[in-house]
């Protein structure tokens, strides 16, 4: 499944990637295209936030504005903003892994944090949350995560 994001406005609904059927060689793709066969000019970003270029931008709180439940995902491209106050716990990226077996990928994105207060270890880019399931494998590469109490949270029981 191949999800193209446009930068035609900013998306402002968090979004929960859960009950899709997905393996190894079937996994959701969520992206920005930069391809000329996708699109006729590039929607990511070029390693600076960019209004004009996709973004998915609210307040999510005690969760994140991209929630991954699916096994195997991979998102690319994106710039993703929380507005929600730091003390609520808010994330960019958040996964919870359905089996051991799954591997989510996140990578060239842009997360920031714009919420008020100081946010402690809760308030991640990246939050990775398996502490009450399993952990699968989580792929972290050329992001750029800015603004929050962590960049990457890794919880395990």
């Amino acid at each position: 499944m191949n999800v193209a994001c446009y930068g035609d406005g900013p998306d402002g609904t968090a979004v929960t990637i859960n009950g899709w059927t997905t393996g190894p060689e079937t996994y959701i793709n969520i992206f920005t295209p930069v391809l000329p066969g996708h699109v006729g000019t590039t929607q990511r970003h070029s390693g600076v936030w960019d209004a004009t270029k996709y973004r998915l931008v609210g307040s999510q709180t005690f969760a994140g504005m991209l929630l991954i439940q699916d096994d195997y995902v991979r998102v690319t491209g994106l710039q993703i903003e929380n507005t929600a106050a730091q003390n609520n716990r808010p994330a960019g990226i958040e996964v919870f892994p359905g089996t051991a077996a799954a591997e989510v990928r996140i990578s060239h994105n842009i997360l920031r944090a714009t919420g008020t207060g100081t946010g402690d270890w809760w308030a991640a880019g990246v939050a990775h949350r398996a502490n009450s399931g399993p952990g699968g494998v989580l792929k972290v590469s050329n992001n750029i995560i800015y603004d929050w109490g962590a960049g990457i949270f890794l919880e395990y029981a």
